[in-house]
């Protein structure tokens, strides 16, 4: 009888784990936990990207633990704007989000194969339109 309770465990386990979202995959409410898209950017009264962020996936904006062993400072996302290197996540009050088209976070593991190392916190990719 336990072996049949420990299968069903693992069976229900597996279900779980397989029904979870991924990176990048739709989140409960039919929105991408990784994107906001222009449709939400323009339903929010937020002035700047730091404060749409802050309202819309607030969790994009926290450090993860420290950057090395030598150095006890926390470890912030890294932000880009169309592709380059813009700043820290405080240069985010600088951009406003009449001309933002969307804002995507990649994982630490996602931005370091496309931005090269030292992003152990992700990075925070903006698009605008000029």
């Amino acid at each position: 009888m336990s072996f049949f309770k420990l299968s069903l465990i693992f069976v229900l386990l597996a279900l779980c784990a397989c029904a979870a979202p991924r990176n990048g995959e739709q989140a409960t409410g039919g929105r991408d936990r990784n994107l906001i898209s222009l449709a939400e950017i323009q339903s929010s009264h937020a002035s700047n990207a730091y404060d749409l962020i802050r309202e819309l996936r607030p969790h994009w904006l926290r450090g993860r633990g420290q950057k090395s062993i030598k150095f006890a400072s926390v470890a912030y996302p890294v932000v880009y704007v169309n592709g380059n290197r813009h700043g820290s996540v405080q240069s985010l009050y600088n951009l406003t989000t009449d001309n933002i088209t969307e804002i995507q976070f990649l994982d630490p593991g996602d931005a370091t194969v496309r931005f090269g190392a030292n992003h152990p916190s992700g990075a925070i990719l903006v698009t605008m339109f000029y």
